[in-house]
């Protein structure tokens, strides 16, 4: 199936699945802007146990099969880190049993690396990318490794590492004028630290079969979207150790005249996002059948472009 082929559906919307954390640290970010005392609330939740992976991911596989039923066909599907196992799982690329068995595994890797590793994660609002990178390197170089870890919007990010870097990270992200707080999680997602994590992973993904995709999947480390099943699961799997750059899977959704976004899943924080990378886009959570249903309502309302050759 060629590129043009798959990008047929003009009208139809991007589904977004968020991380399992992303609603989280979306509440964190928008705290840190609004009313930085209230944020102790959000930080301090326990992190998650490890068959919660699992469970967010059937959720979100239930509101897509949801969302599908209702007529809605998607252009692109992009998920935000636990959610780009259900992105790739809507686009038909793994079948959902396998995605269920690598998430599950997933759990259980990153449940034992919070036992082993003093890794930390801390949310930076209020200062450019790059500010959040030269933060990052400095602390590298004077005290220890933290890394980017999210490139969420243009003055989102957070950062990953070792607890102590981290903890050096936000104050100094302060000191350039950003809003900062340690999130809760004790483990240093989308970093070096995650190399055990993601090479158990990888060995368990070879086993199963990588379709190639009858929907694109949206992905921010190629900064555009993936067709072949060998594809996604390098980005998936590689993801483990990169950061997750939002920004350019929203760039290049835009770039391809999407401008309807459906967010599948607990929370609101990719439908946030979304907005503050196009204030004109329509964009809404769904985290039940009534508000796929007015989803598709609000979608059906809206003027309709041409659709392209097949």
């Amino acid at each position: 199936m060629t590129g043009r082929r798959l990008r047929a559906i003009a009208s139809g919307p991007a589904f977004l699945f968020p991380d399992h954390g992303s609603e989280t640290a979306g509440r964190a970010a928008e705290l840190l802007a609004r009313e930085p005392r209230a944020l102790h609330a959000v930080t301090a939740e326990p992190a998650a146990e490890p068959s919660a992976q699992p469970a967010h991911v059937a959720h979100c596989l239930a509101l897509a099969g949801s969302a599908i039923s209702h007529g809605l066909r998607p252009r692109f599907v992009a998920g935000h880190g636990l959610g780009g196992y259900t992105a790739a799982t809507v686009a038909g690329v793994l079948r959902s049993e396998d995605a269920l068995r690598l998430v599950t595994e997933r759990g259980r890797l990153l449940a034992a690396a919070e036992r082993q590793q003093s890794g930390r994660m801390a949310v930076i609002v209020g200062v450019p990318l790059d500010t959040v990178r030269y933060v990052c390197a400095v602390v590298r170089q004077r005290h220890g490794y933290v890394t980017l870890a999210q490139a969420n919007a243009p003055q989102r990010a957070v950062v990953s590492g070792n607890a102590s870097s981290v903890a050096v990270a936000v104050e100094r992200a302060r000191g350039c004028g950003a809003a900062a707080a340690m999130l809760p999680a004790r483990v240093a997602h989308n970093s070096l630290l995650m190399a055990s994590v993601q090479a158990r992973l990888a060995q368990l993904a070879q086993t199963m079969h990588w379709h190639d995709a009858r929907i694109p999947v949206m992905s921010g480390l190629q900064g555009g979207p993936l067709e072949s099943g060998a594809a996604v699961r390098r980005a998936l799997i590689g993801g483990e150790t990169l950061p997750i750059q939002w920004t350019r899977s929203m760039t290049a959704l835009l770039d391809e005249d999407c401008r309807h976004f459906l967010e599948l899943g607990p929370g609101r924080a990719l439908t946030v996002l979304s907005g503050e990378h196009d204030a004109d886009a329509v964009a809404m959570a769904a985290g039940t059948h009534a508000g796929i249903a007015a989803f598709r309502g609000i979608l059906s309302a809206a003027p309709q472009p041409e659709r392209l050759a097949s």
